[in-house]
């Protein structure tokens, strides 16, 4: 076998960093760019002293650079033409609800991702969501599910990058989103015509639809399943 697994991985200090290492012993290898287009994504990696490009068929988050850093040392261990790996996420697909990319009325776009939702996958989201060209940016979120004790940590915590991404507007579901979201959100200054809450989905499509897409929109939809019922908007 003609390689090293790697021996430590530096993760980057939040998702705002733009070069993730893997340290091995013959030093550093890296991902250090990523690209949206409209359906797919596009990865610059750095590993054995050469530069590979890496292009998915759908939109991904920037922190999948890790696994395919990662990848492509572990093909390299097992001796496996990394020409081969490229050739084999190349052709990969999600199945839906997963980063699906959808036309919506009045010439928007909604990036379907309501397979499920936990805090990192959410905010990895709105990381897309910001990335991913057009006008206005409205991230329709649901109440993340099971998550016990630290229900009210992680969706203050999600408001929190809320506003640091600066969210255009922000349409919520679910009554953790109302207890712990709404209030945050209104306190660290968004507009109330910014954020609104409805306790069902069915409410809270009819607003999306009549009232608040304009042409260009970008909506980025991201729930738990759990009664939650996402797919209906």
């Amino acid at each position: 076998m003609n390689g090293d697994i790697p021996t430590e991985l530096l993760p980057p200090r939040g998702l705002q960093e733009s070069t993730i290492f893997i340290k091995d012993s013959k030093g550093h290898s890296s991902f250090n760019s990523w690209e949206l287009s409209k359906n797919k994504t596009t990865f610059s990696i750095k590993a054995f002293k050469e530069q590979f490009q890496v292009t998915i068929p759908y939109l991904t988050s920037r922190v999948i650079g890790y696994s395919l850093v990662a990848s492509l040392y572990i093909a390299e261990y097992f001796e496996i033409d990394t020409k081969e790996i490229q050739k084999i996420l190349s052709s990969s697909l999600l199945p839906p609800g997963r980063s699906t990319v959808l036309d919506g009325i009045n010439s928007s776009t909604l990036i379907d991702s309501t397979y499920n939702s936990s805090y990192y996958a959410t905010v990895s989201m709105l990381e897309v969501l910001l990335s991913y060209p057009g006008k206005r940016k409205i991230a329709v979120l649901g109440d993340m599910r099971e998550l016990g004790s630290l229900a009210k940590e992680e969706h203050e915590n999600l408001a929190g990058d809320i506003i640091k991404y600066k969210i255009d507007n922000v349409v919520l579901v679910g009554p953790h989103m109302k207890e712990f979201v709404v209030p945050y959100l209104l306190k660290s200054g968004m507009d109330e015509n910014s954020v609104q809450h409805f306790p069902n989905t069915y409410q809270a499509g009819i607003f999306i639809k009549e009232r608040l897409l304009q042409k260009g929109d970008v909506l980025l939809l991201k729930a738990s399943q759990n009664t939650l019922l996402f797919e209906i908007i």
